[in-house]
């Protein structure tokens, strides 16, 4: 199962986008945590903000947390797709979507 590859992280960081990976730190943080992120995503020198704010989702252990959460609603597809009332080819189209996203690479 993927996470977002490497240069999708930093894109995402230098940008400021509020990506899975950022809520997830943003919910996962402390007070201190919090502010230090804060100020590192205000830094404008892009190759210490990155960086930085990679090593904070490393401490927090985010890519893993995200690849939980991936995994959660996966599996909640996948039972969704089991209980519809529809034919087991049109099952198998539904599930085969779900694990192609599953492994895309962002």
């Amino acid at each position: 199962v993927s996470v977002p590859n490497e240069t999708k992280i930093i894109k995402d960081i230098i940008e400021g986008k509020h990506s899975a990976l950022m809520i997830l730190a943003k919910n996962a943080t402390n007070h201190e945590q919090n502010n230090k992120l804060t100020y590192l995503l205000e830094n404008t020198n892009e190759t210490e903000k990155v960086l930085d704010v990679k090593a904070l989702f490393d401490q927090m252990n985010i890519k893993d947390s995200a690849l939980e959460l991936k995994h959660t609603y996966y599996s909640k597809a996948i039972d969704s797709v089991h209980r519809l009332s529809i034919q087991e080819k049109s099952k198998k189209i539904l599930i085969d979507f779900a694990k192609n996203l599953m492994n895309r690479n962002f």
